[in-house]
């Protein structure tokens, strides 16, 4: 893990506004931030450099692309399977985000499928893989949405 990187209180709301859009204009942050445009540039610049900021992300609408179902997939596997199992699942699913996982499973997949039977189909094909163990699906209704405008952030001195 990586250094922590100590914010103030402007750099705190010029982060919640770029979390309300990424795309905000640098005045409008500016006249929340009550400072200039360079010096909102710069901080952003900043905290881009410290890894703080690591990039914009884009949130499609995936039920309008043909992912209907969003869900958690959780893999017990024999031990040094865990590559094979993540191969298998970037093969037969649409599959967001795989990763190693520490607590009950030992792999953790956030999934999208068409429909529920295509995502059945998918889990009983897993289920019939030797390395496999216990599977776990949780499925969200609706879709989960990110919010992350209220997330408090650490401040310098707090």
């Amino acid at each position: 893990m990586g250094d922590q990187v100590k914010i103030d209180a402007i750099d705190a709301k010029i982060l919640q506004a770029l979390i309300k859009d990424a795309r905000a204009d640098l005045k409008e942050i500016a006249e929340i931030c009550g400072i200039s445009c360079v010096a909102i540039s710069n901080r952003i610049r900043r905290l881009k450099k410290t890894g703080v900021i690591t990039g914009a992300v884009l949130f499609p609408n995936l039920s309008k692309l043909g992912g209907a179902i969003m869900a958690t997939i959780g893999i017990n596997v024999e031990s040094g399977k865990e590559e094979e199992i993540q191969k298998m699942l970037q093969e037969q699913l649409f599959l967001i985000e795989p990763s190693v996982s520490v607590g009950c499973y030992d792999l953790f997949a956030l999934v999208t499928a068409i429909n529920i039977n295509e995502l059945q189909k998918t889990v009983q094909l897993m289920k019939k893989h030797d390395a496999i163990k216990r599977i776990t699906v949780n499925i969200f209704v609706p879709p989960p949405h990110a919010n992350f405008e209220n997330i408090e952030l650490n401040l310098a001195g707090s």
